[in-house]
């Protein structure tokens, strides 16, 4: 028996494949359609990283996710200093937005990282329920995707 897959990561960072079974002598093809995840190949969402282009405010993002249990901190540039930007004692998750501004030859933006079961914690709340519009879907990208293999 021959199997071939073809992995689709779909938006929203659903991770599904579909499997091409040879399962006759004359080659005729069979298709079967699974749905995997994570947890049942052993992965886990370590790191998720967004940049936001341009200079926006960060404190909507900030204030949506905080309804989520994400306190948050705000830095700019590669200095390494950080301040609260939204936080609650009773909050179990952390955000890092880090606003970069430099010139008109270098990238101005916004990054935001969820490091750990920061991440983990997002990648369930992407499959249930996230308004991407307050992230200005236009300017967003992906920066990072982490998983790693127990």
């Amino acid at each position: 028996m021959v199997i071939k897959t073809q992995l689709h990561v779909l938006i929203g960072l659903h991770y599904a494949t579909k499997n091409y079974i040879n399962t006759s002598q004359l080659g005729a093809k069979q298709m079967n359609q699974t749905k995997l995840t994570f947890e049942s190949e052993n992965l886990v969402v370590d790191w998720i990283g967004f940049n936001i282009q341009g200079l926006i405010d960060p404190k909507p993002i900030a204030n949506y996710l905080f309804h989520f249990g994400f306190n948050s901190t705000l830095g700019f540039g590669s200095n390494g200093k950080r301040n609260p930007l939204c936080f609650n004692s009773k909050n179990r998750y952390q955000l890092y937005i880090t606003v970069y501004k430099y010139s008109e030859i270098y990238w101005d933006g916004i990054k935001i990282d969820f490091s750990g079961s920061n991440a983990r914690q997002f990648y369930n709340l992407i499959q249930k329920k996230i308004d991407w519009n307050i992230f200005q879907l236009a300017k967003l990208n992906i920066s990072q995707f982490d998983l790693y293999y127990f």
